[in-house]
């Protein structure tokens, strides 16, 4: 490994392993944290600090993407064995939200039915008291401020909470501080939050990530820029392929014209391609040419 890399990348990539195992050990601090809980009963406080823990879980999953992003490009000759360690990893991110998930889930209907029970004995000032008022979970993934991030962010959150007329503005306020982090959730942090702000909170993000060239020129970046592969592998091939529909599915929601660059996308994946690859690929181009002039005829 180190003799692929210059001193100066080696010594990167021993820093983004380092870092890389420190999340392996959050994970397994984390699955020995949840299986205890799995064979008792949650009190109301272990029920809010599962649900502290598992936020701050899923915040960890998020930088574990971008950790293996860096350690992916640094060693892509060995894209296949990071491919791999990030299938392990992600598995193991995904078994523990979902079954952290399930157990507060689990939690919240037994709180519900013993809530409905007692509510015979109540009188009406104790049922209309808001003090036992749960907002329902909404899944949507959580915004750090990058920019690539945005658009899925803006629209999941806009179509699901925003544009929702069943759920009043100081709860769109609520949701929305606990979807955000990093730099987006500073840009709102002055904010109080009530009824009166949610709206300027909402511009206030928009106004900051809702910059179409900036966003335009990331995706472009991330097609122009994509590595070689330097061995025929259909993992490779599979990264390759996810990668640049990604990234031309977000450029067509901002609105260009993706579908009239098809010579263009074909030239930029194919120089990509290991010489194996590329010579199957050409022979299958030239296939479909001869076809699609027969069937012309």
């Amino acid at each position: 490994m180190t003799s692929e890399l210059d001193k100066h990348d080696a010594i990167k990539y021993r820093e983004l392993t380092l870092k890389r195992s420190s999340i392996k050990g959050q994970i397994t601090k984390f699955k020995n944290y949840i299986s205890r809980l799995e064979s008792v009963q949650l009190s109301s406080l272990e029920l809010v600090e599962l649900s502290l823990k598992l936020n701050k879980f899923e915040g960890l999953s998020s930088k574990f993407d971008d950790l293996q992003n860096e350690i992916e490009v640094l060693n892509h000759k060995n894209l296949d064995s990071e491919i791999d360690e990030r299938d392990n990893i992600e598995q193991d991110f995904i078994t523990c939200i979902a079954t952290a998930k399930n157990l507060i889930e689990d939690a919240n209907i037994q709180s519900e039915v013993l809530r409905k029970s007692s509510a015979f004995s109540c009188n009406h000032h104790h049922n209309s008291d808001p003090i036992g008022f749960k907002l329902p979970r909404i899944e949507v993934s959580k915004f750090d401020g990058a920019y690539f991030r945005w658009l899925e962010f803006r629209d999941t959150f806009r179509d699901l909470i925003h544009n929702n007329e069943r759920i009043s503005d100081i709860h769109k306020f609520h949701y929305l501080t606990s979807y955000l982090e990093g730099d987006a959730a500073r840009i709102i942090s002055n904010l109080e939050v009530s009824s009166s702000n949610y709206k300027e909170a909402w511009s206030l993000l928009c106004e900051r990530y809702d910059k179409r060239r900036l966003l335009i020129n990331y995706h472009l970046s991330e097609l122009l820029n994509m590595k070689p592969i330097t061995s025929e592998s259909e993992r490779s091939l599979r990264f390759l392929a996810d990668h640049v529909t990604k990234n031309l599915r977000a450029l067509a929601n901002l609105g260009r014209p993706t579908d009239k660059w098809d010579d263009i996308i074909v030239f930029m994946m194919s120089s990509k391609l290991d010489s194996n690859s590329l010579m199957k690929w050409e022979e299958l181009y030239s296939l479909f040419l001869i076809q699609m002039m027969m069937f012309q005829l």
